[in-house]
């Protein structure tokens, strides 16, 4: 993009032009429109002063504010209109100035030196020179963040390709070495996976008798077998009865 350049111009005389002082009001009045409907706006603070002022155009001529540190305002457009210090303002005056210079606040700022808007060319120029080092500097920041923006993503690409380099050049694990201490006896391989240790060698059976009961003790002789000895009949008292004896038995 080829840079832009101002076209010089011959410097313009200033115009003479008396002053008119006027009430507050008239410049508050000419200020609200130039900070409401003005165009091509720039507001002028020199560093370490309390006075400030702003630049435009409205309807299509250039016109200028400025406060000085003791309150008095100049407000020009073809004609330099100027009021007493703030210090004899009414409260409403004061209000109405602190109320458009907050309002002023809101556009671009710059601490060089104001030109006076009789002299529109000067205007111009100072408004052209603020908005080209705004374009530059916006320039350079957008070439700044898109060079940290591809500095980043070759960075990120680059990472994975390390990440699977070191990987593959990882050298290999070595296994411990295994130490033989005298006097102890290696140990037992374990047994493997899906191998079911072997059974132990089986024992012969035994074969259990069981014991041996007592005899049973001899059947009891059968009644039938028994022969009791007669008992001896003792004889009878005298003088009792005998008993009848019993009739002999029949004949067969």
């Amino acid at each position: 993009m080829p840079e832009m350049q101002v076209k010089e111009e011959p410097e313009e005389p200033e115009p003479e032009s008396d002053p008119v002082e006027v009430p507050p009001g008239v410049v508050l009045d000419k200020l609200e429109a130039l900070v409401t409907s003005g165009k091509v706006l720039l507001r002028f603070q020199p560093a370490g002063s309390k006075g400030w002022g702003i630049n435009g155009r409205v309807a299509g001529q250039w016109c200028s504010f400025k406060a000085d540190a003791a309150g008095v305002c100049e407000f020009v457009d073809d004609t330099v209109w100027l009021t007493e210090g703030s210090g004899e303002w009414a409260e409403s005056e004061l209000e109405w100035l602190e109320r458009l210079q907050k309002q002023a606040f809101d556009v671009p700022c710059t601490p060089a030196a104001q030109p006076t808007a009789l002299r529109p060319r000067l205007c111009r120029r100072a408004a052209f020179t603020y908005h080209k080092a705004e374009f530059a500097k916006q320039r350079q920041a957008r070439a700044k963040a898109k060079a940290q923006a591809a500095k980043a993503q070759e960075a990120g690409a680059a990472s994975p390709a390390k990440a699977a380099a070191g990987v593959q050049a990882a050298p290999p694990v070595a296994k411990p070495a295994l130490t033989k201490v005298a006097g102890v006896p290696p140990a037992k391989p374990a047994v493997p996976v899906g191998k079911t240790p072997a059974s132990p060698a089986k024992r012969p059976a035994v074969v259990q008798t069981p014991a041996k009961q007592p005899a049973a003790t001899a059947a009891p002789a059968k009644a039938a077998e028994v022969k009791l000895a007669p008992v001896a009949k003792s004889p009878a008292p005298p003088g009792s009865p005998r008993p009848p004896s019993s009739p002999p038995p029949a004949a067969a």
